[in-house]
């Protein structure tokens, strides 16, 4: 039997998922989540893709938590920073309206003892959600 996360499932298909040349990843560490994801526990590991270039605003994570519960709980947390960044991308100096719809689109999804969130155009978003429910 092979295991592998919903991340490293991720990584195998980025490609597919989006232009995985135009994308930078970072490993998640529990400080730095709850740095910018307040009030969440039981992280046991994640991944945040941002995009390489200047005017465009994608951006996508998944967590992996300890338990279901975790995750759920981590749910409101991520909505709060989908808010605040819309919020941040609306009043920035940089303001792209061709990227507005990404951040109307954002959302977070709980499956199983992970949240996956995005801001991508809906498509791409369908795509990474649908990736990670295997």
């Amino acid at each position: 039997k092979v295991f592998i996360t919903a991340a490293a499932l991720l990584d195998l298909q980025i490609d597919w998922l989006i232009d995985g040349d135009n994308y930078l990843s970072c490993e998640i560490t529990p400080a730095y989540l709850e740095n910018y994801f307040n009030n969440i526990s039981g992280l046991k590991s994640g991944k945040i893709y941002t995009c390489n270039e200047s005017t465009n605003f994608d951006e996508f994570g998944i967590f992996e938590f300890e338990s279901v519960k975790d995750a759920q709980t981590a749910k409101s947390a991520v909505k709060k920073y989908l808010s605040s960044a819309k919020e941040e991308f609306k009043s920035g100096i940089v303001y792209n309206a061709n990227e507005f719809p990404k951040f109307e689109a954002a959302r977070v999804e709980i499956i199983g003892n992970y949240a996956v969130y995005t801001i991508l155009d809906k498509e791409i978003s369908e795509r990474i959600f649908l990736s990670v429910m295997v």
